[in-house]
């Protein structure tokens, strides 16, 4: 009997030994819920950064102009912090800034962009995006150079001007108008003159000419319009060869062949042509029209520079300039 209470007693000791073991781990993992309860509390206490009121301005612009891409960062967080705010340019980092705000703080900040690329740009900060247009474009000047006696067969007067093209690119047909008045105000009639281009960098020295005798208009205005673009060069065909043939000041003409390579036929193309003096200036210009136009069919074009509309100088022309591009319609400007 003595030795079952033993056993008995050494039964229970380490039973006692294994409940006493349990109770420790429990109080250590309470400390450690305390613990991770107070990490959790911190790290919710951080600055946090949201960002508004992407604006760009302009949403468009020529080539190398600068476009300036403004926003609103604030700190939505519980603490001050410092934040580097990106431009990007079609997911790619153009440029960024370092802002420090305090809770509840919040900043404006300004980025400016440009590119000499033509083309659609995804603008981006934060998780905003705007879209910006780079587009070359023309841009006409005019400056009178005076009233004049003219000695054709068609007309008695012309008022000259330089129309200049300051812009970025070439332009569509560019029409310039005369405005004529007599000695008391009064509007006696208009002449219109145009040419069917002007490239970037070019001039125009335009006559337009008028019935009418020098004494008989006291003043006059000039007023133009151009088109925005020449429209773009058709796949597959190309100007080889183009000649300037002049008979005399009255008339002239210009001959020009196109390679066609296209595997599709094309509803319509322009040819635009013009004429140059010895200072490089535009004296004159024609184009024509061909629709309709075969795959792989080469394109033969002849173009008369002869028109009673203009104060003819055909024979003082030295160069020639023949553009090939694909009809579109164009919105116009006026200048």
């Amino acid at each position: 009997m003595r030795r079952r209470e033993i056993l008995i007693g050494i039964g229970c000791t380490p039973l006692a030994g294994c409940i006493g073991n349990q109770k420790e781990p429990a109080e250590s993992t309470g400390e450690s819920n305390e613990s991770t309860e107070e990490q959790s509390t911190e790290k919710s206490e951080t600055a946090e950064f949201e960002t508004t009121d992407l604006v760009i301005e302009p949403t468009k612009v020529s080539p190398t102009e600068s476009a300036s891409v403004t926003a609103t960062i604030e700190n939505v967080g519980e603490k001050g912090g410092m934040h580097t705010v990106e431009l990007q340019i079609d997911s790619n980092i153009e440029d960024a800034t370092e802002i420090e705000l305090e809770a509840g703080e919040k900043s404006a900040v300004e980025f400016n962009f440009s590119t000499e690329k033509s083309g659609s740009y995804e603008v981006s900060v934060g998780r905003l995006q705007r879209t910006l247009q780079v587009a070359a474009e023309p841009e006409l000047t005019i400056e009178d150079n005076g009233l004049a006696s003219a000695d054709t067969v068609f007309h008695n007067t012309y008022a000259e001007a330089t129309v200049e093209n300051t812009g970025d690119s070439r332009s569509g047909t560019v029409e310039l108008t005369v405005r004529w008045f007599d000695d008391s105000g009064s509007f006696v009639g208009e002449d219109s003159i145009s040419v069917p281009t002007l490239d970037a960098g070019e001039s125009w020295i335009a006559r337009v000419g008028s019935s009418k005798e020098e004494n008989e208009i006291s003043d006059y205005e000039f007023t133009g319009k151009y088109e925005l673009t020449a429209g773009d060069s058709p796949d597959g065909i190309s100007v080889k060869d183009s000649s300037l043939s002049i008979k005399d000041e009255f008339n002239g003409k210009i001959t020009a062949e196109a390679d066609n390579t296209r595997d599709e036929s094309l509803f319509m193309a322009s040819l635009r042509a013009n004429i140059y003096n010895d200072d490089g200036n535009v004296i004159a210009g024609t184009q024509t029209l061909e629709s309709d136009i075969p795959p792989g069919e080469d394109l033969f074009f002849e173009l008369s520079l002869s028109s009673t509309r203009a104060v003819h100088r055909i024979n003082k022309a030295t160069d020639h300039q023949v553009v090939l591009t694909q009809t579109e319609s164009a919105d116009t400007q006026r200048f």
